[in-house]
């Protein structure tokens, strides 16, 4: 489960990077938007996840791959990062 929400986040994020960086033309929007994005989808699969595990809730311990989410927000940021300097400009010739 943590690692088809992780994948899911690489890939809104980057469709959206590379959406916001064909419109704005600066890549340091983009990679901020991509940043948004990967803190608001695992940052709410992470609560998701661990309101839904009782032994955390009890006990306070529980399930440690659920860190797998948080790791993975700057780790796909930077990937986000060093993949859209390959994504080609579309010139407008008229």
């Amino acid at each position: 489960m943590y690692f088809a929400s992780i994948l899911f986040s690489f890939i809104l994020s980057m469709a959206a990077a590379v959406f916001v960086y064909r419109k704005k033309k600066t890549k340091g929007i983009s990679i901020l938007s991509a940043l948004l994005i990967n803190v608001l989808v695992l940052g709410t699969a992470f609560t998701v996840s661990y309101r839904i595990n009782l032994d955390s809730w009890n006990f306070g311990t529980g399930d440690w791959e659920i860190a797998y989410l948080i790791i993975a927000i700057p780790l796909l940021t930077w990937l986000n990062a060093f993949l859209l300097q390959f994504v080609k400009m579309e010139e407008l010739v008229r």
